[in-house]
C-alpha cells in the first residue's frame, strides 16, 4: 500500500470547484483526480487525430465544451472545420496530416496554369 501524506495548496476557489466537479463527473475522489493527472492518466481532452476522425456534430461539441471562437457555418467541409478546430485548441497536426481540401485546390490552380500556358504560347511552324 503506498504511503499517503497530507499537503495543502493555494489554488483558487474557481480551480477548487472545477476539479471537484471533474472529480465527481468522473466517478473519484478529488484525491485519485489529482493523481490521475498528475500521472497522466485522465485524458479529458481530444488529440488532433481524434479530432480529425470525428463527425460534424462531434467537433460542434467539442467548440462548444471548450467555447472556442469558431462558427461551424463559416466551414463549407469537413477537413477546413477540423482544421480551424486543432488550430483553436493549439494541438499539433499528425505528422502525415495533409488537407485534402487544400490539395484539391493546388491540382487546380496547376491545371487552370497549365491550359492558360497552352493557350498564351504560340506554337512554331515548321519549314
Amino acid at each position: 500500500m503506498d504511503a499517503k501524506r497530507i499537503v495543502s495548496a493555494r489554488i483558487s476557489d474557481s480551480a477548487y470547484l472545477q476539479a471537484k466537479e471533474d472529480a465527481a463527473e468522473n466517478d473519484m475522489s478529488l484525491s485519485e483526480w489529482i493523481e490521475d493527472c498528475i500521472n497522466g492518466d485522465f485524458e479529458d481532452s481530444p488529440n488532433a487525430e481524434d479530432i480529425i476522425n470525428m463527425d460534424w456534430d462531434e467537433k460542434v461539441n467539442v467548440i462548444d465544451e471548450y467555447t472556442l471562437d469558431i462558427d461551424p457555418d463559416d466551414y463549407e467541409n469537413d477537413d477546413d472545420f477540423a482544421e480551424a478546430v486543432i488550430d483553436e485548441l493549439g494541438l499539433d497536426y499528425p505528422s502525415d496530416y495533409e488537407n485534402p481540401g487544400s490539395l484539391t485546390w493546388i491540382i487546380i490552380v496547376a491545371i487552370v496554369g497549365f491550359f492558360a500556358w497552352l493557350g498564351f504560347s504560340k506554337p512554331k511552324q515548321l519549314e
